[in-house]
């Protein structure tokens, strides 16, 4: 296309790879098959994954989640297992 855009058909295998500079962006989701690895950073810093039983972010530095409201972690049956709230005062 003349905006440098390229629509991709359905089921399109790149097997040998495919390398982007710039933004990639779906439409609907993403499916990565069990064991397959979201790798971010130079060296792959931050790792997220499924095993086919259960789910992990890996991190070889700090792991920080922001929220300006408040971080609620819950079970599978929608149980609060942590939540954690802003400190409205400063800390020594």
């Amino acid at each position: 296309q003349s905006d440098g855009h390229i629509d991709i058909t359905p089921n399109t295998d790149f097997s040998a790879g495919i390398d982007v500079t710039g933004e990639i962006t779906a439409t609907s989701h993403i499916d990565i098959p069990d064991d397959a690895k979201i790798k971010i950073g130079t060296g792959d810093d931050l790792q997220i994954y499924h095993d086919g039983t259960d789910n992990y972010i890996e991190s070889t530095g700090k792991l920080y989640i922001k929220s300006s409201n408040f971080v609620d972690i819950r079970s599978d049956g929608n149980e609060t297992m942590i939540k954690a709230t802003r400190i409205s005062r400063t800390l020594p």
